[in-house]
């Protein structure tokens, strides 16, 4: 396995294709697809989280998972599979009302589980993690882990300006900021949307990166949370009973809410705006 500095020197490209989960001591981001509120929480402590305009994080590993929805609002129902880490092998395993479904792939799932009903709906999300560099415009002065979650339109947008910035690797630099932009959903309603904007580490900037990121030792706690994701993934989908996932339901307010989650958003156990565009440049980081 290849070292974090190795993998920034080497600018290897990322690869993007649970149960009791273990500890993740870092940030998390969620936006609230109705209100534009763009926020950072330590996990397990949503009451206290952190309005935040932007945001800029470099990705270590990525992460997905499938989730099954039924309704809408504070009456709907989810199940969430195991997480794939990177490039694993692993199967996706998703247990809805008492029947466990396992396949490699989202496709693999929706047929066994046959046509979708009506307000029935299994997606997809792909989970981001890495070092947070810069908030609101200013640079950090420690590298802090961040999980970030996109999923629905947010997927969509974020997936097509890495394609068109050539792809997500080690040194890629995404910045995610809620500048107030929306559109009309399938609904007739308004979405809000975070913008993406995609740069690169440049050589001369890599080795500063690397010393800024090693200074406190993150990259080698994301190395262990990553092979215990990914033990803890396996463990699940190797099982041969149900493994109830360590997922609990955090009631958050309703001004508050993660997009595509209204009234609720749903958390790892821990695991224990006015529309103004913050421009960051390559000076705003801290390396």
């Amino acid at each position: 396995m290849t070292t974090f500095a190795e993998r920034m020197n080497n600018n290897q490209a990322i690869n993007t294709n649970s149960s009791s989960l273990p500890e993740f001591k870092g940030l998390m981001s969620a936006f609230n697809g109705q209100t534009g509120q763009f926020s950072l929480f330590v996990p397990g402590h949503f009451d206290q989280s952190e309005d935040t305009k932007s945001i800029a994080f470099v990705t270590d590993f990525v992460m997905k998972r499938l989730k099954h929805r039924v309704g809408s609002g504070q009456n709907a129902t989810t199940s969430s599979s195991n997480y794939i880490v990177g490039d694993a092998k692993t199967p996706y395993k998703i247990t809805i009302e008492g029947k466990t479904y396992t396949g490699a792939t989202k496709k693999a799932i929706a047929d066994q589980m046959g046509r979708l009903q009506n307000g029935e709906s299994l997606s997809q999300e792909t989970i981001y993690v890495g070092y947070l560099s810069n908030k609101n415009g200013q640079a950090l002065p420690e590298a802090t882990p961040i999980w970030f979650v996109s999923r629905g339109t947010q997927m969509y947008n974020l997936n097509n300006a890495l394609e068109a910035s050539g792809g997500l690797s080690a040194r890629t630099v995404i910045t995610a900021q809620a500048n107030g932009n929306s559109i009309v959903n399938g609904q007739g309603g308004t979405t809000q949307l975070l913008d993406f904007k995609i740069s690169q580490l440049d050589d001369q900037r890599v080795g500063a990166f690397i010393k800024w990121a090693e200074a406190n030792g993150t990259p080698d706690w994301v190395e262990k949370y990553r092979n215990d994701m990914f033990e803890a993934s396996e463990l699940e989908a190797n099982a041969t009973t149900t493994f109830e996932q360590n997922l609990q339901n955090v009631q958050i307010p309703s001004n508050a809410t993660p997009s595509g989650q209204p009234q609720t958003v749903e958390a790892p156990n821990p695991f224990a705006g006015n529309g103004t565009e913050i421009d960051i440049s390559d000076e705003d980081l801290p390396f």
